[in-house]
Formats: structure tokens, sequence, C-alpha cells
């Protein structure tokens, strides 16, 4: 498969000048960039229980002061320049063969955005070209605002809410640009002395994603379609490998990754933090790989 070859499914909100990703089978969900002044939402997400507990590298608690930082070194620092990348391939598309000159994503939030539903199947008619383009679309949404959000798994895949109103949102209370969740992806490589990235080529570099959405939102089936259009319509791009880590008793999480396609390559223990409830715990390692590899 040729670079020409993906179906390049990125669109861009003329209203909020940012690029996005609609999100397969829920049409008010959205992958985008962060915006400013989201890290009371960055705060209340990672100091959920349900979602904290999971983390094994992020602090728990997570305070303003570890948000800002994320937005100092990692958000402002390499995915506001990637968004830039971005936009400048709207005026200069990519040659047959090149791959993007990305090394990052920056389509990390999971935002609600009921007031620019795209529909999927019209999405996907309306991308027939082979060439990859980021497509203009205009919308109303409004600026972003923080939600609050209920108790429940929120990595859970369940079939408890009825397929008929599982894409449906609107009785949740959420508000229009709501920030739901993160997905954001890593360097899998780590030096196990200073925990810091190990430089390797990029054709070489397997990344770690982790992802986190509020539990009011479980039991939908949003995990796996967020995962579905990362990897198919960003890493397939890309031609990047990805590596997942759920812990062994996470079983909804470990089955969101097997719908998506990644293979459960191995288990590790891992001896996790005190803070969030300490002892060696069972892993498992699974990874995904695109079509052109």
């Amino acid at each position: 498969m040729t670079n020409n070859d993906i179906n390049h499914h990125i669109q861009w909100d003329s209203t909020t000048d940012e690029p996005f990703l609609p999100v397969p089978g829920f049409p008010t969900l959205r992958l985008t960039p962060y915006r400013e002044g989201e890290q009371a939402d960055m705060v209340e997400l990672c100091n959920h229980p349900l979602v904290g507990r999971y983390s094994y590298l992020r602090p728990y608690p997570y305070d303003l002061s570890h948000a800002q930082w994320m937005y100092d070194n990692i958000i402002n620092k390499n995915l506001v320049p990637a968004v830039s990348t971005l936009r400048s391939l709207r005026e200069s598309p990519l040659q047959p063969n090149t791959l993007p000159p990305l090394v990052t994503y920056p389509l990390s939030v999971l935002r609600y955005s009921p007031s620019y539903a795209i529909s999927t199947t019209s999405n996907s008619n309306s991308q027939s070209t082979s060439t990859p383009t980021i497509n203009s679309q205009s919308t109303s949404i409004s600026a972003p605002q923080s939600t609050s959000t209920s108790t429940s798994n929120p990595q859970s895949d369940s079939t408890s809410i009825a397929p008929s109103s599982k894409s449906d949102l609107s009785s949740l209370g959420l508000k229009d640009g709501a920030f739901m969740g993160t997905i954001n992806i890593f360097p899998a490589e780590r030096d196990p002395s200073s925990d810091k990235s190990i430089p390797i080529p990029r054709q070489d570099q397997v990344w770690m994603v982790a992802y986190d959405i509020f539990p009011i939102l479980q039991g939908r089936g949003i995990g796996s379609a967020v995962l579905k259009v990362f990897l198919e319509e960003w890493c397939e791009w890309m031609n990047i490998r990805i590596r997942a880590e759920a812990q062994r008793d996470n079983i909804p999480s470990s089955r969101i990754l097997a719908k998506a396609g990644f293979v459960h390559s191995k288990d590790i223990v891992k001896t996790w933090p005190e803070e969030k409830g300490g002892g060696d715990r069972l892993v498992g390692v699974w990874d995904w790989a695109p079509t052109r590899q």
C-alpha cells in the first residue's frame, strides 16, 4: 500500500480553526487538539479513581501544576507545531509515497460537538479520492466548557445500553465543546534509569498509546470507536507501530484492544506506585502494526 492509497479523513473546522477526526458511529463526538484553558478538565479526568489508578506513569493525585507542565512541555512544544504542519498540508498536499513530516499525534482530545454532527456514512462517501487531503468544514461549535461526570469504568465497552441509544448523548447533559477524554502517544522505548525516551529512528520507533475517557461515556463502544479512527486514519497514514498496555484484570480495556486489531504479545509484571494501590501487577502488552509494515 502506498501513501496515495490511504483514505484520509481529517477535517478542518473553519470556526475554531482546528483539524479534527469524526468518531465513527458517534456523530456528536470528534477528536481535536487541546485548547487553551483546559487544565482543569485534565485534572478532573486524571483524578477520577477509575481513571487515575490505571495509569502507571502519570502522577496521582493529579493537580493543576501537572496539567500546566503538560501544556508547557508537551502540548505547546510538540502538539501545537504538529497542528501547524497539518494546516500547511491543506495548501500543499504530500507527494505520492511521502510520509507526513510529523512525529506525534495532535488530535488528542475527545470532544462533544453536537452543533456540527457529521454523518459517518456521508463522510465516507465524500472521501472518494485516493490522495490524502485535509478537508475544510464550517461549523458552529462554541467555546469549550467543563463538564461533570458520574462514576463507572472509563474503559468499559459493555453492552448494557440499548444499541439504538448508544450514539445519542443528548440525555447526558453535556455542553457543546465539552472535554470528554484524551488519547496520546509517546515513544515506547524508555531508559529505565531515567524513564526518558530513547531516541530511535522513525522507521524503527514503536509508540505507546494511552487513552482515558470520562466514565459517563462507558458502555457505548466509544473507546473502541476512538481507537479505530486513531489507528485507521492516523497511524495508517503515518505508517507507525503502536503498543498498548492493560492490566490483565482490566478486562474491558483488553477487549477494546483486541477489537481494535491489537495482538496480545506478552505479559509483564510491574510494581505499581503506592499512591495507586501498590503491589506487583500482571500487565498485558498489546501490539498493532499498519498494513504497510
